[in-house]
């Protein structure tokens, strides 16, 4: 699937989950609910900007914002200490709220 198909799911979407990537900036972008999941990058810098989107990131690893391509810890814990169900609280609620997530 090209860029444009990938677009034009994205823009009718309810929501939308993504890492740090430039289709969770478009779906931002695009006003759609969005959870964008950080941990090796900054949010202060590379965060998508929209009126409903929602950061997260696993707070107090001293291994946050390292920057790496290649996480060098084997359980990756800046990505991995996420919760499924949290992630679908955060998705639904930004699917029913009229407001900002």
């Amino acid at each position: 699937m090209g860029l444009a198909q990938r677009a034009a799911w994205i823009v009718k979407a309810s929501a939308m989950l993504a890492g740090d990537t430039g289709l969770g900036h478009l779906a931002a972008a695009a006003a759609v609910p969005t959870v964008v999941l950080f941990g090796p990058t900054k949010p202060s810098e590379f965060a998508p900007q929209g009126q409903k989107l929602r950061i997260l990131r696993k707070e107090g690893l001293d291994c946050l914002e390292c920057g790496l391509h290649v996480c060098p810890l084997a359980d990756h814990p800046c990505m991995n200490a996420f919760d499924a169900d949290g992630l679908w609280r955060e998705l639904t609620a930004g699917i029913s709220s009229k407001e900002a997530l």
